[in-house]
């Protein structure tokens, strides 16, 4: 599993430059595109989603110390998850969210390795 897992992750390192994105939902009118009211993802979201499940699996009976950083991490983003409560387009602050927890699993893949 940790040979996929690799393969995996330089797969995704080499499509980082290669971007596309599929694109679910628009707030704006037809024609018009605004990258802030819009919910898509990108391919490699997808890698970076399986990325992760390999790590967890591979991870998931080991406990890491915690750090000063995730602390002030774990406060960003429940500060950030309070602020979809007063969002104007609540989907649009969810799946920014989901955003933000992304990059943050990714973070922890990159910091363990």
């Amino acid at each position: 599993m940790d040979k996929i897992e690799r393969i995996i992750f330089y797969l995704f390192i080499f499509c980082v430059p290669f971007q596309t994105r599929f694109i679910f939902w628009k707030a704006l009118p037809e024609g018009s595109f605004n990258e802030w009211t819009s919910i898509f993802i990108y391919g490699t979201d997808l890698l970076i989603f399986i990325l992760l499940l390999f790590w967890s699996l591979r991870r998931f009976s080991q406990i890491a110390k915690p750090r000063l950083s995730d602390f002030f991490l774990v406060s960003f983003v429940v500060i950030a998850g309070l602020s979809v409560f007063v969002a104007s387009n609540k989907i649009l602050g969810l799946y920014q969210i989901v955003k933000i927890l992304e990059f943050l699993g990714l973070f922890y893949y990159f910091r363990s390795a």
